[in-house]
């Protein structure tokens, strides 16, 4: 797994915490310079984690009892979906925060226009 990507933690994060395994299931790792180069998928789409430098599969077979077989693009837009609400929810938050902002100014600036200007002395 020398070829393996060191910058590649994020995308083993991903593949562990939603289970998956690839952009669209292992076989998308055999068309990357890592899948290629050593006919293999991360450690990170096994099931069952695994101390063997191949991984937890034989050749290009992928067996569904050892590897995940989701796509991670698939898992994450179902987490996206899943938590739409909670976005939604703190985006509207914002806007109100956002709009009080807004009237305050506008109340500052009426205010501010009813006060005559006097010249500070030095």
């Amino acid at each position: 797994m020398s070829v393996y990507p060191n910058n590649s933690l994020t995308l083993d994060q991903l593949q562990i915490k939603f289970h998956c395994c690839g952009s669209t299931g292992p076989d998308s790792w055999l068309n990357t310079t890592f899948g290629r180069a050593n006919n293999s998928i991360p450690i990170t789409c096994c099931i069952t984690s695994t101390t063997d430098p191949n991984g937890c599969h034989n050749g290009t077979e992928f067996n569904n009892q050892t590897v995940y077989q989701a796509g991670c693009v698939n898992a994450l837009s179902n987490w996206a979906s899943d938590h739409a609400g909670i976005f939604g929810a703190v985006i509207i938050c914002f806007a109100c925060l956002e709009l009080i902002g807004v009237f305050i100014t506008f109340a500052m600036s009426i205010k501010a226009r009813n006060v005559p200007f006097t010249e500070f002395s030095s």
